[in-house]
């Protein structure tokens, strides 16, 4: 790898005039590499405007209007324009320098729509040129198939072919530096990729970084894009960082799974990991504590720094596996996991599911969601949606993000809701804003998966639920606790009484379940018992089964007379050993 670093004292300029609020950078004194990065991205990440339009708005009336006039970062085209004009200026558009595209494939949920606001990587651009950059990434073009230029006092910006022969676009050198920042900005900010369309950028946006030096402009806007989202670019303050984070020597670092947390069979995990000048093939391998291979997940994918993993239904349930990184071309080991995780066997059938509704007096209102599933979910998997008065179409829907651990709770209240809702609700979001008449649907993938009424339908008032009028209307409804998944059919769930309903009704303001939910699952039986003799001892082992709280082992001389409770033994996780006794014996042992 060539970079031509350009360390010069012109590098200080920015800490001269940049107002950089007192104490924003202090927690990454002495910090280098990949803890430089983290720290970076927990600083950085209070951005939370979704809000595209008023983006734009805030770019065409202040941020990138100078002396009256917007104009093009690639090409120069100028348009007069009055500052404080919030309207979009003719023949301009907003650039997205990490593409739209490139958002929507690596950002789900919340985070999606922040990103696409983010004005760090929002630059304005003429119409015909936005049109052809394209969703192309950036790099040095070798042959040029169009050329952009409308000032004499800008180097072209170029459309052509890089050296490997892919369509790429390369920015006139005043904006280089610029645009390097913003995108180094943008992969530290939301933890995406620079590798696109057969093009890893990292390389080329370092090498421009290094020759296009911060200017005075880039750190003004900075400082008004802090104003403006209360967030700042740290490479446009400190441009040393860069150097400190993506040094000379090759490096990946596991981010996920990196702790010791409980995954499900049955479901999909993004192995996540980040890299520094790594532009080869990985592999992954699942291997156990003590080293030894136990799989080979994946075989030269493309180092994007993020996998999706089904963990099959057959993978043997266990609480020692790690993941292990290492590459292709020379298995030279990068990474694996600084913890064990366990995975369990969890039901194909359980999934998240609704636990909890409120619909009280004036914004008492709240959902809770639970993770019964019996290991950790990735919530960005779903979403929630309010349908009102009897539309086929939601008014409101919101986009979880992260994970969930098992036996965990999730509410979202209304932002007005009274004080003990607000004290246990995880979301507060004024689109809570539904009436006993309004369907509140529950989705996985986009597939519905349990739900508060029936879309398109308007009862009125409310619902009926277990033979009580209106129930969705001025009450609480609690799931009962034998319920381990959702039920995208209303009136089964609803019921007709009491006993077929799956949900308890509670009077209005009803608060005193909020944040919490348990299961009541019947005690069955674990799969793969197996029975060993080991110095004098019968040892009994099975695998470990979700939801199971206790396990518990029966002996009986006869195999047809009634089991009791052997006491005579001791229990270690997933076994169960005692010393081998002169009678015969036969055990059984339950999950509860």
């Amino acid at each position: 790898m060539k970079i031509c670093k350009m360390l010069v004292m012109l590098f200080m300029v920015s800490q001269l005039f940049a107002t950089i609020p007192t104490g924003y950078y202090d927690s990454v004194e002495n910090l280098t590499g990949n803890e430089l990065r983290l720290e970076l991205h927990n600083i950085i990440s209070q951005n939370t405007n979704s809000n595209y339009t008023s983006s734009k708005e805030e770019m065409y009336r202040q941020i990138d209007n100078l002396d009256n006039t917007v104009s093009c970062v690639y090409s120069g085209y100028s348009i007069a324009h009055s500052s404080g004009d919030s309207s979009t200026p003719a023949n301009i558009d907003c650039e997205h320098s990490y593409c739209q595209s490139w958002i929507d494939a690596e950002l789900e949920g919340s985070e999606n729509g922040i990103a696409k606001a983010d004005i760090h990587h929002l630059f304005p651009t003429k119409n015909s040129v936005n049109v052809a950059r394209s969703n192309n990434p950036f790099d040095n073009v070798q042959n040029s198939t169009h050329i952009y230029s409308e000032d004499g006092g800008f180097t072209t910006s170029f459309l052509g072919n890089n050296q490997a022969g892919f369509t790429v676009f390369e920015p006139t050198d005043q904006h280089k530096g610029d645009v390097a920042r913003a995108l180094l900005y943008f992969i530290v900010r939301y933890e995406t990729s620079l590798y696109f369309e057969n093009v890893d950028m990292l390389e080329t946006l370092l090498n421009w970084h290094y020759n296009d030096l911060v200017s005075t402009k880039e750190i003004d806007r900075n400082d008004a894009i802090y104003d403006f989202q209360n967030n700042r670019n740290p490479f446009v303050d400190h441009p040393e960082f860069v150097g400190e984070i993506w040094n000379d020597e090759a490096s990946i670092t596991l981010s996920f799974p990196n702790e010791s947390i409980i995954l499900g069979t049955n479901q999909t995990y993004s192995i996540n990991w980040f890299s520094h000048y790594f532009f080869n093939d990985v592999k992954i391998e699942l291997i156990n504590s003590q080293n030894e291979f136990c799989a080979e997940l994946i075989s030269e994918t493309e180092n994007v720094g993020s996998w999706e993993w089904v963990i099959p239904a057959d993978l043997e349930a266990s609480s020692n596996y790690l993941i292990r990184i290492s590459d292709c071309e020379n298995n030279d080991i990068f990474d694996e996991s600084n913890y064990a995780f366990s995975i369990v066997n969890t039901n194909s059938q359980a999934d998240l599911f609704i636990s909890e509704y409120c619909e009280g007096t004036s914004y008492n209102k709240y959902i809770e969601i639970f993770n019964g599933i019996g290991a950790l979910i990735d919530f960005s998997k779903y979403t929630l949606k309010i349908f009102h008065n009897g539309n086929s179409t939601p008014t409101n829907t919101i986009n979880f993000s992260g994970l969930l651990s098992n036996n965990e709770t999730f509410v979202i209240a209304h932002t007005s809701a009274s004080t003990i809702i607000l004290e246990n609700c995880n979301l507060t979001f004024g689109g809570i804003n539904f009436n006993g008449d309004d369907v509140v649907a529950f989705y996985k993938n986009d597939e519905l998966i349990d739900i508060i009424g029936n879309i398109g339908d308007d009862p009125g008032n409310g619902w009926n639920v277990a033979n009580s009028g209106n129930a969705t209307k001025d009450h609480t409804l609690v799931r009962k606790n034998q319920y381990y998944f959702g039920n995208e059919n209303w009136e089964n769930s609803a019921g007709t009484n009491s006993e077929n309903s799956e949900w308890i009704v509670y009077g209005c303001d009803t608060f005193d379940y909020v944040g919490s939910h348990t299961l009541e699952i019947q005690p069955n039986t674990p799969d793969n018992i197996a029975l060993n003799i080991e110095n004098s001892n019968i040892v009994i082992s099975w695998n470990p089964i979700s939801y199971a709280n206790i396990y518990r082992v029966y002996s009986s001389s006869n195999p047809y007379s009634d089991f009791e409770i052997d006491d005579s033994g001791t229990f270690d996780g997933t076994s169960w050993s005692a010393p081998i006794s002169t009678k015969n014996r036969f055990f059984k042992i339950t999950a509860e």
